[in-house]
């Protein structure tokens, strides 16, 4: 599953966190993790102990970055000693300017949450949307609702495509906004059926005939924001990329929680998409697949 099609688009130092008794040596492979606030994530640490687990002399590095000096850190990867980066949510966009290559799906989306440097190039590419498509176990899925319909939920519609699944309900608060995901995916996806529902931020929408419903935006972060109110929801998982910890639920873990489903969070889709960004920055499939981060 996934989308992977490759067109062509025409520093600071990091604080390494290992894994504790993780020795960095000339041979190391470096990867940073590019955010705001990196050095204070849980993502770097847990990501290097993944590569140690996998038998590879390899760590992830936390680099506080400043939005001024991204495009400088970026190329400046070309001739430093690390590979490859995570890009937190806030520089998932700009970071497209830095690349050199970019891959369909991020052509498409217009984002990027990772790249790796490949001869000297930077190649951007996309692992969100893929990881929440694995993600999803409900058996026999016919119906998807999806909140929001920006960037994020291009990615998610195109990994949906090969999934089984039979029909997708954007709900938006501009249905122009659904229009444009439709029209941008629709020469890709050919096998889902499309349908939009009006969210007006505070009002209640009847849940019960979605299997798994998906929090696509960057709202509801907290469990008392009134972006939206599903109402007798019968999902059996709800998907949201929130990293809250477990003592200060999202509004849709909330709403999992009220309908007894199954909820997927931030934490999870990172560790399942490590799956993939270790694929393609070391060339190989993983032995141990299971990266694991204390949620907190």
């Amino acid at each position: 599953m996934g989308f992977k099609l490759m067109s062509e688009k025409t520093m600071q130092t990091p604080i390494a966190n290992p894994p504790i008794g993780q020795m960095i040596d000339k041979e190391t492979k470096l990867f940073g993790y590019i955010a705001d606030m990196a050095t204070a994530s849980k993502i770097p640490r847990a990501f290097s102990k993944f590569c140690l687990e996998n038998g590879d002399n390899a760590s992830m590095v936390g680099m506080n970055i400043r939005e001024d000096d991204l495009h400088f850190t970026l190329t400046g990867m070309k001739s430093s000693q690390i590979k490859g980066a995570l890009l937190g949510n806030e520089y998932r966009k700009d970071a497209l300017s830095a690349m050199d290559h970019i891959t369909k799906e991020a052509e498409i989306c217009g984002f990027i949450d990772a790249c790796t440097v490949q001869e000297g190039k930077l190649i951007g590419h996309i692992a969100t949307g893929n990881a929440i498509a694995a993600l999803i176990k409900v058996k026999q899925t016919k119906k998807i609702a999806i909140y929001g319909a920006g960037s994020l939920a291009k990615s998610i519609v195109l990994n949906l495509e090969d999934s089984g699944f039979e029909e997708i309900v954007l709900f938006v608060d501009r249905v122009e906004s659904a229009m444009e995901l439709i029209e941008a995916v629709s020469p890709y996806v050919t096998k889902l059926k499309f349908d939009i529902e009006r969210a007006i931020p505070g009002s209640s929408i009847d849940g019960s005939s979605y299997d798994v419903i998906i929090n696509a935006s960057s709202s509801g972060m907290l469990a008392d924001d009134k972006v939206i109110k599903l109402e007798n929801i019968k999902a059996k998982q709800i998907v949201d990329l929130a990293f809250n910890k477990q003592t200060t639920p999202s509004l849709f873990e909330s709403m999992a929680k009220a309908g007894e489903a199954s909820y997927i969070g931030g934490y999870d889709i990172i560790a399942q998409a490590a799956k993939l960004h270790y694929s393609i920055w070391f060339e190989k499939q993983p032995q141990v697949d299971l990266m694991i981060i204390e949620r907190g």
